[in-house]
């Protein structure tokens, strides 16, 4: 998986941790829960990235962590920072939790192409597996795992729930993906984290063959673009 990370301007209003004017200035989040959300819109994940780092999403308030589609992942905020989108102001959905939008393009296209938007979902399940190895504060799983609707009662993610058991469904998924082969584990002591970077790289294909290499040893491994 690739994650683009391409933070929302300091300062904004849909960056509230980095502005002045908000009650939350300077203030840390830690992330007890991951949100999903149906992005209910015509953009992948790119697009739909450029607009939560734009002024109409600044002025609104609105942001998220990250945008995902079948392809694309963007992180737009760090993970201990507060987005707005869970509707429930200061309330637990936008304080601690990381908000995540599947991009739904796909289904919202005539004719509908629900299993393109499926491979969305899934690429979406991946992340929170990942989420939830790389981030010790997330309450266990499954609890970790909220529904937009569980904090304000908006009909969102509207596709997952849809489906007769559309929310189980994509909790089993992520619970698949944290089954994948990796590293064995080691002994934690004192609650007590280690992150392993495997290293940095100005070309992809070095990185690319770097991951491969850590693949085939059985090792989980992922690749942080990093711009700018």
């Amino acid at each position: 998986m690739n994650i683009i990370q391409d933070f929302i301007p300091a300062g904004r209003r849909n960056r509230p941790m980095t502005n002045p004017s908000s009650s939350l200035y300077q203030r840390t989040m830690t992330p007890r829960y991951i949100t999903i959300h149906n992005a209910y819109s015509r953009a992948p994940a790119a697009r739909l990235h450029q607009y939560v780092k734009g002024m109409d999403a600044a002025n609104r308030p609105a942001s998220w962590h990250f945008s995902i589609d079948e392809k694309d992942c963007y992180q737009a905020l760090p993970l201990n920072e507060v987005g707005w989108h869970a509707g429930d102001n200061l309330g637990p959905g936008n304080t601690t939790t990381i908000g995540i939008e599947i991009c739904d393009y796909a289904m919202l296209a005539s004719p509908r192409n629900e299993s393109l938007y499926l491979q969305a979902e899934d690429h979406a399940a991946r992340l929170c597996a990942w989420l939830i190895q790389e981030v010790p504060s997330l309450v266990a799983f499954p609890d970790c795992l909220k529904q937009h609707f569980d904090w304000s009662g908006k009909n969102c993610p509207s596709w997952i729930r849809a489906r007769q058991n559309g929310w189980n469904q994509f909790v089993k998924n992520v619970e698949n993906h944290l089954k994948e082969p990796e590293a064995p584990d080691l002994p934690v002591q004192n609650d007590v984290w280690y992150r392993v970077v495997a290293g940095s790289y100005r070309e992809r294909d070095n990185a690319e063959m770097m991951r491969r290499n850590l693949l085939q040893q059985g090792i989980r491994a992922f690749i942080i673009i990093h711009k700018g």
